[in-house]
This record gives structure tokens, sequence and C-alpha cells, in this order.
């Protein structure tokens, strides 16, 4: 309808009224009077859309334009007024309505199918009623219809006016987005207004990651009003936790939610969980930081174990105190494993290892969260090459709410015991005469060595222990897992393979069999004290090739050595022997064992 027309047509019912009553009003034809005269007045500054009995459908909808102010009368019960505008590009529609103590109107939005939006509104009407009643709401592009009707009070004889202000943009939702196929697609690091237009509306948003990293919501904390959110995957399964944004009277700032996922689709839905939602907007972001250095959810079992690289630290988090994180790892060599997870005072993480058929080691270990706690819980186990995971869950304390470190650090080498340990089938294989390092990973573990001997020793086991007050239990054990006395620190053994078995107070310690060669029998040694300067000789018969043998003064001082090359019999010669004979001492080395005991050998004066 052009304004022009519009206004002849109420300046002629105006003229009707007047004539037509011979200037003698009824009370009736005076309120119609009053009410033509409120429309006039808004005809001079704004567009009118004025109610008639063409507007009353979907399909009789009058076309509007948006950021144009129109008036229009409901004039009787069960009328309604419709208007169709359109959106050439998608953003934001603020539809405005002036407040009118004890007289309201609702409206409601449809889309260009004609499908009524789920929810409505309506301008206030108590007593002390002023300003505008504003519904913001994000749409696509595409053609739109609006209804008014009454609400409450006497609205026959009121105008109404309202406006549709239209804020073009791709930062905004775009309703309807209450399901999953119907999410709004949005961009990580951008913020994007919204509302949730009643208390059970929801808001469905999509978006993608191109490459694995951390995903952050942000969205605002408001006092007495809170908004939940859920994540989903690519299928819309929903992840087993969710979270709400802080709600307390002092609420301020943003609550923020990360979680380390994998390169893909997800969707994020968001909810009332307290307060009148409605009538507060809320901005969202999902900040996206790409890295391979985070968990990826869901990682709550086995089988979707987030895979990790030793000697690299992994920022993550558990999403719920009944969350659990499991990683999976290779070691390329054998070594020693170093688990670190930080303390954090008030809470506390614990965490297992599994081998690679998914067998958890019979031990776990947690982190400190005493009052004063600081620095890292560090927790090593020596373990051969292969295959492992480690769970991470909640120990004490809410854990939720605070990001924790994972690093894996490997040490390789092979002086490390090697776990699981605590039989004699699973003994970790040692050598002689070499430092191993280990840990005792509870008060009841215990761990096995296995060692071979190719001659017959003499066996001594040394041992550090990892603190002043541990206690450290060490057993001998032959083949068939007979004990040997070993209460005078020494016992001799022949060729074959042993066992060492180590128990006690957890803790770290060190050890080493010591495996050192038989002394030589006086018999085998022969000294020949010739007068002159270069005729003295020492021989050592009946040993074997590799064999060292050394010659001692009385003051310790070597005074000769040789290593067998062929043989059984070693020669070594000697400077200037006393010419009225003495003492020498001589020790042997048998290949791959420590150096024997020292004899005694009496020679006699020159001959």
């Amino acid at each position: 309808m052009v304004r022009k027309q519009q206004n002849s047509l109420i300046y002629f019912h105006l003229f009707q009224l007047l004539v037509g009553g011979a200037f003698i009003l009824s009370k009736k034809m005076l309120y119609k009077l009053l009410g033509l005269l409120a429309i006039i007045s808004l005809l001079q500054t704004q567009a009118v859309a004025f109610a008639s009995k063409g507007d009353d459908s979907i399909d009789q909808a009058q076309h509007i334009e948006v950021n144009q102010s129109y008036s229009g009368l409901i004039s009787e019960s069960g009328d309604a007024n419709y208007y169709h505008f359109r959106l050439d590009t998608a953003g934001q529609v603020d539809i405005t309505m002036p407040n009118v103590s004890g007289k309201s109107w609702n409206y409601t939005l449809y889309d260009s199918s004609g499908k009524q939006f789920p929810w409505y509104n309506y301008t206030s009407y108590n007593e002390l009623a002023k300003g505008d009643t504003v519904s913001s709401v994000g749409l696509p592009a595409g053609d739109y219809y609006i209804s008014i009707h009454r609400y409450d009070g006497d609205v026959y004889k009121t105008p109404y006016s309202f406006q549709l202000k239209f804020t073009p943009g791709n930062t905004f939702e775009k309703e309807n987005n209450d399901t999953l196929t119907a999410a709004t697609l949005i961009s990580t690091n951008q913020n994007y207004q919204a509302r949730l237009q009643y208390n059970s509306d929801v808001d469905y948003y999509k978006f993608t990651l191109p490459k694995s990293g951390k995903a952050s919501v942000i969205l605002p904390n408001v006092s007495g009003v809170s908004w939940a959110y859920q994540l989903y995957n690519s299928e819309g399964k929903e992840f087993p936790w969710g979270n709400y944004t802080d709600y307390n009277e002092l609420a301020k700032g943003n609550s923020i939610s990360s979680v380390g996922l994998p390169a893909g689709e997800y969707y994020l839905r968001v909810s009332r969980y307290d307060g009148t939602v409605s009538t507060t907007p809320y901005t969202l972001q999902v900040k996206y930081e790409a890295g391979d250095t985070y968990e990826k959810e869901n990682n709550d079992t086995l089988s979707s174990a987030t895979p990790v690289v030793v000697n690299k630290t992994y920022d993550t988090r558990l999403q719920y105190n009944n969350d659990v994180d499991f990683y999976k790892f290779n070691l390329p060599k054998s070594g020693k494993l170093s688990l670190v997870i930080p303390n954090v005072s008030g809470k506390s993480w614990t965490y297992q290892l599994y081998d690679s058929e998914g067998n958890s080691f019979a031990w776990y270990g947690y982190t400190d969260y005493n009052e004063l706690a600081k620095g890292n819980t560090v927790s090593s186990v020596g373990l051969p090459a292969g295959d492992y995971y480690v769970r991470i869950s909640r120990y004490d304390g809410s854990v939720s709410s605070t990001s924790y470190s994972l690093l894996l650090k490997l040490t390789p080498g092979d002086t490390y015991e090697k776990e699981n340990n605590d039989k004699l089938s699973t003994a970790t294989p040692v050598s002689v005469n070499k430092l191993y390092e280990a840990r005792l990973q509870h008060s009841s573990d215990y761990d096995y060595y296995k060692f071979t001997l190719s001659s017959k020793s003499a066996i001594s086991i040394g041992q550090i222990k990892g603190y002043a007050d541990q206690y450290l239990y060490v057993n001998l054990l032959d083949s068939k897992g007979n004990y040997f006395d070993t209460s005078s620190g020494k016992v001799t053994l022949a060729p074959g393979t042993y066992y060492l078995t180590v128990n006690g107070n957890s803790g770290d310690y060190k050890f080493k069999v010591n495996a050192a060669s038989l002394p030589l029998a006086a018999k085998q040694v022969t000294v020949v004290n010739k007068k002159g300067t270069s005729n003295d000789t020492l021989t050592v018969s009946n040993i074997k090739k590799g064999d060292a043998v050394k010659v001692y003064s009385k003051q310790g001082k070597l005074l000769a050595q040789t290593t067998l090359a062929s043989g059984t019999k070693a020669t070594l010669k000697l400077t200037q022997l006393s010419s009225t004979g003495g003492d020498l001492y001589v020790s042997v080395t048998n290949a791959g064992l420590q150096e024997s005991g020292k004899i005694t050998v009496k020679y006699s004066k020159e001959s």
C-alpha cells in the first residue's frame, strides 16, 4: 500500500465521520476519530503498513524493507497482520517494537515456506513500561515473514510501530539451528554473536579442524545466567562430557574449555544451564591452535589411545572427574622411561602403565597434591623396546578445571632393569661386573635378574641404596630356584646360569654382580732367582688363553704383567730380585671377570 494512497484513505474516513455525523459525535465515533488522528501523526514521520482485510495471512502479507519503521493497527480480536521481508545476505535482524503501559503486542517469525520459528516474543506492558522490546536473531539470506497479534490490553485503538533493523555479516548464528543437520557453519578463531530465543532453545554449530590441535570453546560468564555446551564428533556422537559457564554473583570474564582433537569435522551445542538466557545474548568462539603436542579426544580406551612420542611434552586435560586419557607410545630401544607430570596443590593425577597387549603393570603412581606441592612427579621404569600404553585419571581434587602436561622421557641404554621382571621366567638378563639402575615400584615388588658364568668365579653383590633408610633384600638362586648362603659376602659358583632377586622398600637403587677370578694355587707359580740383573723369572702354569697375570711387590707396586696369548703357561721376566730371597704377590684375571685376590709366593736366595 503506497503511503499517498493510505493517507488519502484515512482522510476520507475522517471526512465521513465528521459530515455523516453532522458534527454530533457519539462516544464510539470519538474513539475512532482519535485513533485515526494518532495514525495521521505517525504518517508524518514514518512509513505505514496499515492493517487491512488483505494482510491477515502469509499469502497476503505486505512486503516491507529492513531498516525502515512501519506502523499498523490490530482492528479487532483475533486480527493479525503479516509482513514479508527479504535478506539479500546473512546477518542479524533486530525486531524492535515500543513498549506501552497496559497494552502489548506479540510477534512471530516464519521462514520462506511459512513454517513458524519455535518461539515468539511480546512487548512489555507493565505500569512503567517504556523504551522498546528488541529481539535479535541471526538469519541466513532468504525470504521471511513476521506476524503481529494482540498479546494483552485494549490495543484496537492504539497503533503499533516496529522496525526490522538489519546488520549484515557472517559472524552471527543462523536460525533455525536447533538440530545437528541445521547447524550454523562457523570458522575457528572468530567471534560469533548469538542468542537462545527461549529457555529450552538450543543452538548447534559445525566447525572443521584442518589439522590436529587444541580447540578451546570460549563463552562469557554472566551473573545469574549460564549456558551449557556439548561437543559432538562428525557422526553426531556426543563426547562423554559437557561444561557450563560461571553464573555466580561476581561472575566475569569467560569460561574456556580446551580439548585436543584430531583433524576433522565437529559439532557444538549451546543450551541453557541456568537463569533466563533468552534475554541475554552470548558470544561464542572456538579458538584453534594447530599442533601435534595435544591429546586427541576421545582417547578414553586403549583402542582409541592418543599416539605420542617419547621426549616430547604434551598439553592435555581430563574433561571431567571420571574421565580417563590413554596414550600409546613406542620405545625404539631398551632404556629407562621417566613419566613426568606436574604437581598441583589440591589436585592429583594417577598413572598406570600397560604393555603392548593391554595388560596393566602391577603398580601405579600419583602426583603430589599437598598444600605446598610444586615441581613434577617423576616415575622411572626400565623397559625393553616395544609398544606401551599409559592411562591418566583423577586421583584427588577437581582435576577437570586444570590442564596437565605429560612427558615420557626415554634414556636409551642396556644398564636398566626391564619390567615386568617380577618372576624367574621374566628375569632381566644382566652381565656380571656391570652397574645397573633399577626401581622397586612398590613395597611388594620383586625384581628378578639372570646372569651366566662361563668359568668358576667368586661372586659378591654390590648395591647402592636410593635413600639412606631404604631396606633392600638380595638373594642368589641357581637355575632350579635353590638359594645360596651369601652371609659371608662372597660365594664361589661354577659355570652356569644364576638368578638374583631384589625386594624391599619402594624406590630407586643400583646394583652390580661382582664376579672375580679365583686366586691362583701356590703350586701354579714358580719363581727363579739367579745371579745377574735379567735372569729372574716367574712362571704361572695351568691357565687359559686370555688370562692376565700380575706380579706385585710387598708394597703393592706392579712389577710385571702379561696376558697369555696361547698355551697354558705364562712366564714373566722380573728385574733384580733380592739376593737373599723374599715375597711376591701374584693375581690372575680371567676374561670377563674381575682380578682375583693376590696370593703370596715366597722365593729363595740367588742361586
